[in-house]
């Protein structure tokens, strides 16, 4: 395990979609001893985009090598830079994916 636990709701109270890490000074016991809180929360009526934006980001503490360790140890600064960099791949995906149907829209 990460000794990371993932929080995410949708709320009525939240204006935007945040995130955010909560390092505890003492580990909780659930189902392993979790040090950190990933945190999302959005909107309840947050649309597809930010769902899915919200759920790739959820997904590379598993699937990026380095992340969960940067959120569970990393400064600040390096928590902010490895997020952002998370961000631009998604939104690069993203540009990539309407630019692809796009050119496909025109064939």
């Amino acid at each position: 395990g990460s000794g990371i636990a993932l929080l995410h709701a949708k709320s009525q109270f939240a204006a935007d979609a945040a995130f955010g890490i909560i390092r505890l000074a003492k580990a909780l016991n659930y189902s392993e001893a979790v040090t950190t809180a990933f945190v999302i929360i959005m909107p309840k009526a947050a649309g597809k985009t930010y769902v899915d934006t919200a759920g790739f980001l959820s997904a590379q503490l598993i699937e990026r090598i380095g992340f969960a360790e940067v959120m569970r140890e990393g400064t600040p600064t390096e928590v902010k830079e490895e997020v952002a960099a998370v961000f631009r791949e998604r939104f690069g995906m993203k540009v990539a994916e309407i630019m692809n149907n796009d050119d496909a829209d025109r064939q």
